[in-house]
């Protein structure tokens, strides 16, 4: 375990070794912010995309995590955040190469943080899968884009904009629908009675695909 000292420098560090991660920001109970926040890096920092209204679009100002302010924009923009594990659950940010971790456990000031590597060599008895899984986002893309954003939306849900590391739908959509995913990598284990059975993963990216690939995905694994 480490203090939240520690968890905040572990963040920091990895924003500046990997200038093209994304990943998820979870608020802790009693937070302002009450729903998860997918960021990315960008010039060093942590920052989100949020709607704007009226002019103005509310965004996480630089010297306080979850406070809003009134800034220039005509239809959205983005906002740097400043990471404040006190009032987080989760952080999880990963590109291509990497993922980092971080748990808090609530109550005690600390938690629990880890880096993984595209080798998985920290578990070398772990098996990688030879392709990358995927992991629906709940909602469809809309037309609303923004260079390397989407914005995500669904009745029962409300909308949300969503970082792309990989796919870029056409604006306008046309006839297709598409979706964002998280894009994972599993690492298989067999227990004693020789199952397979997936032990661990590590987030890749979040790409943005058609309808047809999804299908298609979702047709493959039903025949094998």
């Amino acid at each position: 375990m480490n203090d939240l000292a520690m968890a905040s420098a572990a963040v920091t560090q990895f924003i500046k070794d990997h200038e093209d991660a994304v990943g998820y920001l979870i608020p802790a109970v009693g937070a302002p912010e009450t729903r998860p926040v997918l960021v990315r890096v960008n010039e060093g920092n942590l920052v989100m995309m949020t709607d704007c209204a009226a002019g103005c679009c509310t965004h996480k100002a630089p010297d306080r995590t979850w406070q809003s302010q009134p800034v220039e924009a005509t239809d959205c923009g983005t906002g740097p955040i400043t990471v404040e594990t006190s009032q987080l659950i989760e952080i999880r940010l990963f590109d291509q190469g990497a993922e980092l971790r971080w748990l808090s456990v609530q109550g005690t000031g600390k938690g629990t943080s880890a880096i993984r590597e595209k080798t998985a060599a920290e578990q070398p008895d772990l098996t990688p899968l030879d392709k990358p899984s995927r992991q629906l986002l709940w909602g469809q893309i809309s037309n609303t884009s923004v260079e390397g954003w989407v914005r995500v939306s669904d009745a029962r849900i409300g909308s949300f904009w969503a970082p792309i590391t990989q796919g870029k739908p056409p604006n306008p959509l046309g006839d297709q629908t598409w979706f964002a995913a998280f894009q994972t990598q599993e690492y298989l284990d067999k227990d004693k009675h020789g199952n397979w059975f997936v032990a661990d993963e590590r987030y890749l990216g979040i790409a943005a695909l058609p309808q047809s690939k999804v299908e298609l995905r979702l047709m493959r694994r039903g025949e094998e």
